[in-house]
């Protein structure tokens, strides 16, 4: 009797070893899906008149579903479910500004919810920013009034800027005697640096000389702004000299003007890049990497002592207002140029191009098509395909302009 009770207790001291175990395997699945739970990590509120923005600070990338309620006026965004380490009664919000106060709460099990609550009605854009320099993830916010408590509505969202402080951008600014605002062209490459060159032995050099001058000539026709060439001729400039120029002139905007090369001669497209300190997509980085690494053997004929601050000053850039204006010219570029020209991406690209580190001047590089594509070659070289270009980029410039005044 003894012995078959004591095989039953083993039998069952078996059975809940086995439970046991399987419970802290089941645990253990469960432990990487609980600690990687979305997580916000910071809650800022900023005001640059009569702009507000709200800053969500997360662990890694999320897209909420935003939409607005009246009565009173308020913002609702609602996230996957996640994690708050931060206590919103602690947001500090500064004065103007028109939120009220930030609060969050699970809304169901799939949706936590985070509500913003306003004194007025309000226009409102999103945007969002990479991981870069310590930060995580950031959602923004703009919000500018339209007063009284009716519906709020959105405006077009911007994308992806890269920029870590509080205040909106400036609002152009005239930098000359006569107040005009003053926009710097920039023609890649030069010289002994002839760029990509095509299968007709087209030169990327060329081609975009061309059309700087074509673009300078278009803005020139604007009112108010005035447009000057980095390089008029053919030749060679550092990649810093390039930023001197523009600054020593004021400049309030930097363009730089490009025409990609791909093994794949079936590629083709434009882009527009914005300076980041993480490259959005393979592309981008296959293409700053190699543009960076070419120049900077061309820089090393002329002046050995080589940029080793390089990664610091992206990251500072990144974390500078300039950042989201060169995301707000993207847009307006993209815009513009879809209307004439195949673009290869409709969404703005970041990409660490050197060319672009001038750290208080908006500044974005347009690849304006591909140069190993055959099709596009031909049209690159024709006058009334760099003509409809020059116009296209003076155009979004200037809406650009417009926006900020």
């Amino acid at each position: 009797m003894h012995g078959y009770k004591n095989k039953n207790n083993a039998r069952l001291l078996k059975a809940l070893k086995a439970t046991t175990v399987a419970l802290f395997g089941f645990a253990a699945l469960l432990m990487p899906a609980i600690s990687h739970a979305l997580t916000i990590k910071d809650v800022r509120v900023g005001q640059n008149n009569p702009v507000s923005r709200v800053v969500i600070e997360l662990d890694k990338e999320a897209s909420p579903k935003l939409f607005t309620l009246t009565n009173p006026p308020r913002l609702v965004m609602d996230f996957p479910t996640l994690q708050n380490k931060q206590r919103m009664s602690a947001v500090d919000i500064p004065p103007g500004s028109i939120v009220r106060s930030v609060r969050s709460s699970p809304f169901n099990s799939r949706t936590h919810r985070v509500v913003v609550d306003l004194s007025s009605s309000m226009t409102y854009s999103t945007f969002t920013i990479p991981q870069s320099g310590g930060k995580g993830f950031r959602f923004v916010v703009d919000m500018k009034p339209t007063g009284g408590s009716a519906a709020t509505s959105r405006q077009s969202a911007t994308a992806s800027p890269v920029t870590t402080r509080l205040s909106s951008p400036p609002p152009a600014k005239p930098t000359t005697s006569k107040g005009e605002y003053v926009v710097f062209v920039d023609a890649g490459h030069g010289g002994i640096d002839p760029g990509a060159i095509g299968k007709q032995k087209t030169r990327e050099k060329d081609v975009v000389l061309s059309i700087s001058r074509r673009t300078a000539a278009a803005l020139n026709r604007k009112p108010g702004i005035k447009a000057y060439l980095t390089r008029d001729k053919d030749v060679f400039l550092k990649l810093q000299e390039r930023v001197d120029i523009a600054k020593k002139k004021g400049a309030d905007l930097f363009i730089s003007l490009h025409a990609d090369a791909h093994n794949d001669r079936r590629v083709r497209g434009g882009t527009v890049y914005v300076l980041s300190e993480n490259a959005s997509d393979r592309e981008a980085e296959r293409l700053a990497r190699l543009a960076n690494r070419g120049v900077a053997a061309l820089d090393a004929l002329e002046d050995t002592a080589a940029d080793n601050d390089v990664r610091d000053i992206l990251i500072d850039l990144a974390q500078r207002d300039t950042m989201n204006s060169s995301a707000l010219l993207a847009r307006e570029l993209i815009t513009t140029l879809d209307r004439s020209i195949y673009m290869r991406s409709k969404d703005i690209k970041f990409a660490g191009f050197r060319v672009l580190k001038a750290h208080d001047i908006p500044s974005v590089l347009v690849e304006m098509g591909y140069i190993s594509n055959l099709n596009e070659e031909k049209k690159l070289r024709t006058s009334a395909h760099q003509e409809q270009i020059a116009n296209r980029i003076a155009e979004g410039i200037e809406n650009f302009i417009k926006a900020q005044r």
